[in-house]
């Protein structure tokens, strides 16, 4: 473990053993039914947390199309997914802090497990037809309910050398779909090189590129599946030249 990991990581305990202090407040506000003083001040600390991470790391990257981002109301953030610190960056570019649906082991970390639940992330065990179900009428209700959810549709990071996109999964467009929301696509890339590559944290750049939203009409499955392996598509081609672009100028 080189210098740079171990104390990058020793500032994430930090931070967190912060956020437990941090929570005492939240909780009151909540507590107090203070609804927009409590997403305020989640919001804030997260960002301050992600900013934190991010910085420590020496993880930049410029963002390109948040005008695509609608004004109001709460949509479904569809991305890929390279590195850990894809979470950060999506707070970082989100309008409106979203709820993230997470593996369910996260919820098994303390430091953690609180603050997720004060910007209503979901859980998920993909082995458990029960709980993906479960999960799925959670996020489509906080939906509902106003609070934007994140998904990166591949499911799992992607691990080969090139960063190939995954197959997209089917949740974040039935979300969609359901909800009557529209799905905002952010297209991440050059994270991986701050750890997943190496193994180590390293200083890198990346870009992250949000494209306009897309509307998912109703329809049954297989016209769903058609709809997905379009949008994939159209995905891919913007993927790929950002891609090229993030490997220059990291040489």
């Amino acid at each position: 473990m080189t210098k740079k990991t171990f104390g990058w990581m020793v500032g994430l305990c930090t931070w967190l053993f912060k956020f437990e202090g941090y929570s005492y407040k939240a909780r009151a506000l909540r507590n107090a039914g203070k609804k927009k003083e409590f997403d305020d001040y989640v919001e804030k600390k997260v960002n301050m947390l992600s900013d934190a991470v991010e910085k420590k790391a020496g993880l930049t990257y410029t963002v390109e199309g948040i005008e695509n981002i609608p004004s109001s109301g709460p949509v479904v953030y569809a991305c890929n997914h390279q590195s850990i610190f894809d979470t950060t960056v999506v707070v970082r570019v989100s309008r409106d802090l979203p709820g993230f649906i997470m593996k369910h082991q996260l919820r098994m970390i303390p430091l953690t497990r609180l603050w997720f639940s004060f910007f209503d992330c979901v859980y998920v065990n993909r082995k458990d037809k029960e709980s993906s179900h479960k999960a799925y009428e959670t996020s489509v209700e906080n939906l509902k309910n106003g609070r934007s959810m994140a998904i990166f549709m591949e499911g799992t990071r992607s691990r080969d050398e090139k960063h190939k996109l995954g197959k997209f999964k089917t949740g974040a467009f039935r979300m969609a779909m359901e909800a009557g929301v529209p799905i905002v696509p952010v297209i991440i890339c050059g994270t991986s090189k701050a750890f997943e590559d190496t193994g180590e944290i390293e200083s890198c750049i990346g870009k992250v590129k949000v494209l306009k939203p897309v509307s998912v009409p109703k329809m049954d499955f297989d016209d769903l599946e058609d709809f997905i392996e379009d949008f994939r598509e159209k995905y891919e081609d913007e993927y790929e030249d950002i891609f090229e672009e993030v490997e220059k100028l990291n040489k």
